[in-house]
């Protein structure tokens, strides 16, 4: 790890903590869920222009936009994760940290400031498995493509990206049906916000979440391709390419 990398590291977490301590500073009508979801009223309240609150969140969404930059700048670390502990285990350490995040989260709760501050934090911590999930798993895409040809001498681009795509929409899918689930089993009033149950919609989106980061590392036990068997696989759909050329 390069000393840009170590530098960029830390703005990208002093920058959190700016906009955890943002956030929290602005007052508002709601809390606990509501504060975590950032849902304070006077957050978008109108005519608020000269008031600490609305300053506050001025530089709330200044910081917000300097750290999805950073953020997207950090993505260049994923090669190097990749080339120190391979795709395979990189993307099992970053859902397992996920999954581990979230539970803290689940026992922590929601129901005093201190409580949504840690919250508010593992809310910036999960963007880790977010932001490495988004990059990593295209590039094992790219490896399944190579091992469809190396094991069936075709090449299936189409088919395999198709897959995820597919893929994305039934999590999509099964993401927007929890959403709705949990809106109705925590009683939530549609017309007035109020929830009855809070307690309810904490335990389904959270464990929801536990369970789908633990999930998505158990297959990866039994992935196979690892750096040295694609490049091996490579190499022998290039010999073969060239053999058929003569």
């Amino acid at each position: 790890m390069t000393g840009l990398q170590y530098v960029l590291a830390i703005v990208i977490i002093l920058v959190s903590i700016a906009i955890i301590a943002l956030v929290m500073l602005q007052e508002g009508k709601q809390q606990g869920l509501g504060a975590i979801a950032g849902a304070a009223d006077n957050f978008f309240g109108k005519n608020k222009g000269k008031t600490m609150d609305a300053k506050l969140a001025k530089f709330t969404k200044l910081f917000g936009v300097v750290f999805f930059i950073l953020a997207l700048v950090a993505s260049l670390l994923v090669p190097w994760m990749s080339k120190k502990f391979t795709k395979k285990w990189s993307y099992i350490a970053v859902h397992l940290f996920g999954g581990v995040v979230m539970t803290i989260m689940y026992f922590v709760g929601y129901d005093a400031p201190w409580k949504i501050i840690i919250c508010a934090i593992g809310l910036v911590l999960l963007g880790i498995p977010q932001g490495v999930n988004n990059i990593i798993t295209y590039a094992m895409i790219g490896d399944t493509v190579d091992y469809l040809e190396w094991k069936t001498g075709e090449r299936g681009e189409g088919i395999c990206f198709a897959m995820q795509t597919l893929i994305n929409k039934i999590g999509m899918a099964v993401g927007a049906f929890i959403g709705v689930m949990s809106m109705s089993i925590a009683g939530i009033d549609a017309a007035t916000g109020h929830v009855a149950n809070p307690d309810k919609l904490w335990n389904v989106l959270i464990l929801s979440g536990v369970i789908s980061m633990f999930a998505c590392a158990v297959p990866m036990f039994f992935y196979t391709v690892t750096e040295k068997r694609q490049r091996e696989m490579v190499a022998e759909i290039e010999a073969r390419r060239a053999a058929k050329t003569k």
